[in-house]
């Protein structure tokens, strides 16, 4: 009973942030001119969502179409100068980030309640203490991918035993391809290969050079973001790859999680319109969390985080979607980085 009335209490609660409409149909009403001012919005990208800033501002102009009287500026911002901004608390009004670069959301970030229409495992990142801090807008995945013409020239399929893998490694020289950002955490989902353990992991790949890494063929398998998935199953269809086949864990990882998050009126400098703000980003909120907006996210080589929405239709992209219709590898975000 008790988890019953809280889940009521959360389905009817305000955001702290404003009211956040979640039928689609309020966004085909045009609501009256109340407010005129500039929403400021920040994007730190994450690996593999390169595509994210220029769906989010094709969105936002779509808001502010139907929404006469708010103007939003959406801008991208490395890790570095969000740390800068935050320490001189003039950050914009809200930032999209990955849960993994920022450790203490309730000193900057107002929390969120009321019903969000997004799958509970994806919420979990978002959440500390309890409290929401963060809302899903998007998921990425990662997948390992096998080099197929250099298992073929070491005699191996994707059925062969681990051990045989293992074999062929120490016989080629080559291993398994990863990113060096500490932030992809490759090894845990390598941890999900048993037979992967104790193999060669060839880190030394520039952030935007490993997929031309493991396109000039120099690991027998390598850990994929979305992107890289997109891009050589694009790359094949051209004729100008290698063949690949795509090896999926039980349950999906990732670490891709975009977060859409109030800063406090003491880290951004609001001034009176502050509670109109909060009410503007709110609306803008549900609107790319909207079946539309999500769908959109296909332009963008991402995932929807709502519940029950497909974006691929088949392919290696639908293939490693449809890990995110299982279990998520998601805990929280905020007390993992800080234990």
């Amino acid at each position: 009973m008790a988890f019953l009335a809280l889940a009521a209490a959360l389905a009817s609660a305000p955001w702290a942030m404003g009211a956040l409409p979640i039928r689609s149909k309020s966004f085909l009403k045009r609501r009256p001119l109340e407010w005129s001012g500039i929403l400021t919005i920040a994007v730190v990208p994450a690996w593999g969502s390169e595509g994210f800033t220029a769906w989010l501002s094709a969105r936002a102009r779509e808001f502010e179409k139907e929404n006469p009287g708010v103007l939003i500026s959406v801008r991208e911002m490395n890790v570095a100068a969000y740390l800068s901004h935050r320490e001189k608390r003039d950050l914009p009004d809200a930032v999209i980030l990955p849960a993994y670069v920022e450790l203490s959301p309730d000193e900057v970030f107002l929390p969120l309640t009321g019903s969000m229409p997004a799958r509970q495992e994806a919420l979990l990142a978002g959440q500390r203490a309890g409290r929401q801090y963060g809302l899903p807008l998007a998921l990425g995945s990662y997948a390992l991918m096998a080099n197929l013409p250099k298992l073929d020239a070491l005699q191996l399929t994707p059925s062969s035993a681990g051990e045989e893998f293992l074999a062929g490694m120490r016989k080629s020289g080559r291993g398994v391809g990863c990113p060096i950002q500490p932030f992809a955490h490759a090894e845990e989902l390598l941890g999900r290969v048993g037979w992967l353990e104790g193999a060669p992991v060839q880190y030394a790949v520039r952030e935007k050079a490993w997929p031309d890494f493991a396109l000039e063929e120099k690991t027998l398998f390598f850990v994929a973001s979305q992107r890289e998935v997109r891009r050589m199953q694009s790359l094949r269809a051209a004729g100008r790859c290698f063949e690949t086949a795509l090896w999926l864990p039980e349950a999906a990882y990732t670490d891709q999680m975009l977060l859409y998050s109030l800063t406090r009126p003491a880290f951004s400098g609001h001034g009176a319109d502050a509670k109109q703000r909060q009410k503007e980003l709110a609306a803008f909120a549900a609107y790319l969390l909207g079946e539309e907006a999500q769908r959109q996210l296909v332009g963008a080589w991402l995932f929807s985080p709502r519940e029950g929405l497909a974006l691929y239709d088949g392919g290696p992209m639908a293939e490693l979607e449809k890990t995110l219709a299982g279990e998520l590898e998601m805990p929280n975000a905020y007390q993992k980085w800080q234990e």
